[in-house]
């Protein structure tokens, strides 16, 4: 478990000077442009809303999917979101046909389900704009309590990755404000609140499986019992909401979007893994699975390894940690470089004068999803599933050795002793 000492070294003591002032200035742009990009959008997005016979036809967003779903739980029984005919009905979509576009189904457990409730009531734009910023001001508190200051986290939350999940209107923002806050209450060695945000994460299960390793490595044992407790309360409220059928249907549903996924259904060149990269450079899917698989095994060594070294500071860990996350995963989208912002943070409140290296590689990771987005825009498709594993994993090995650098500090030498008193 961690100790007060590491939960020093997870919140390093601002530097004044020329790199604080060029910190803040860049904090400033960033927030300019994300503010312009966010009421830009929205208002693009209301205005076309406004013009449209059926607004929940007008866009493919996951908010349209998480509005529908709340809309069926507020009418009947929730599990209906799990029947597509219905959801599109709810979202005001005709009858789907195959060679027209794909099929946005509902995949979510009940707990994130009853959370997004109060998006039923409102209008879809207005739920749109409410899901977004409530997810950019969760994802801030946490980052603030992980990160000292408020310009380091200015520009972690203004960056493109955020900007693009909240007009996607994701979940993923909601996840990293949860990832934040418990690597937070691990580092300060608030075991309990640890455990029951590591519950909370349930919402997402695919992005789990590092987790308990983290905490076997660091010997948390009680934050894994909160944890368990947490998720044993969770599974008994939603039997009670929502009932047996929903959990059934939940995990029907991951099979099928695994099946949705093999047959290309699901849009594989916007995903951020090392399987959509085989995908991408021409490898079938049993191959390119091998691949996935093969990284994660080697990723989830390195998570480990790199929390048995009590000699690292505890930011560089839980940054490898968020890196870790999205490219372990057999199911992250561009939306998901969220996770590793929190990486880009704690890497910035650790940065060192004339770290060349590592200041470029802080600016290509935070400026990864431009570069996906601006690559298909200029006729890469495939831009977001070619460039972004690449670039988590070099940002991913530099950590690593940095990790690999770190000494444990020498001890102090013991005091002298006093000369012995002159013989009587």
């Amino acid at each position: 478990m961690q100790t007060k000492d590491s939960a020093t070294q997870m919140r390093p003591p601002a530097r004044p000077g020329r790199g604080g002032n060029r910190l803040r200035n860049l904090a400033a742009v960033c927030l300019t442009a994300f503010a312009i990009g966010f009421v830009g959008y929205f208002s693009y997005v209301t205005y076309q809303l406004t013009r449209a016979e059926t607004p929940g036809q007008s866009t493919p967003n996951d908010i349209s999917v998480f509005w529908a779903a709340a809309r069926i739980a507020l009418d009947g029984p929730p599990a209906d979101a799990f029947d597509l005919a219905k959801l599109e009905a709810a979202r005001d979509l005709p009858a789907w046909v195959p060679e027209s576009g794909r099929r946005m189904a509902w995949s979510y457990p009940p707990q994130f389900h009853a959370l997004i409730l109060p998006l039923g009531l409102m209008s879809f734009n207005l739920a749109w704009v409410v899901f977004a910023l409530a997810g950019v001001a969760a994802f801030w508190i946490g980052l603030g309590r992980l990160v000292p200051g408020t310009v380091i986290p200015i520009i972690a939350v203004a960056s493109p990755a955020v900007l693009m999940c909240a007009i996607q209107g994701q979940s993923s923002l909601l996840v990293a404000a949860l990832l934040a806050g418990f690597l937070a209450c691990l580092g300060r060695g608030r075991q309990v609140l640890a455990g029951v945000l590591l519950g909370l994460l349930t919402i997402k299960p695919q992005f789990g499986p590092l987790l308990p390793l983290v905490l076997i490595a660091c010997g948390a044992w009680r934050v894994i019992g909160w944890a368990v407790v947490t998720s044993l309360v969770i599974l008994v409220l939603t039997l009670a909401w929502a009932g047996p059928g929903y959990w059934v249907a939940f995990f029907e549903g991951i099979s099928d979007s695994a099946d949705r996924l093999e047959a290309g259904w699901l849009p594989r060149y916007l995903m951020i893994n090392w399987y959509a990269f085989g995908i991408a450079t021409g490898l079938a899917n049993g191959p390119a699975h091998a691949l996935q698989l093969g990284v994660t095994a080697a990723i989830a060594a390195a998570v480990f390894w790199a929390w048995r070294r009590p000699q690292a500071p505890f930011a560089l860990k839980a940054a490898v940690l968020t890196l870790a996350i999205p490219l372990a995963s057999p199911y992250a989208y561009f939306y998901d470089l969220v996770l590793p912002m929190i990486g880009v943070a704690l890497m910035l409140g650790l940065r060192r004068p004339r770290d060349y290296l590592g200041a470029a590689t802080l600016a290509v990771l935070w400026a990864s999803p431009t570069l996906g987005h601006f690559g298909r825009e200029f006729g890469i498709d495939q831009a977001f599933a070619l460039l972004t594993p690449p670039i988590l994993s070099a940002a991913l090995l530099l950590l690593l050795w940095k990790i690999a650098a770190a000494h444990q500090p020498a001890p102090a030498p013991p005091p002298a002793r006093p000369p012995a008193p002159p013989p009587a």
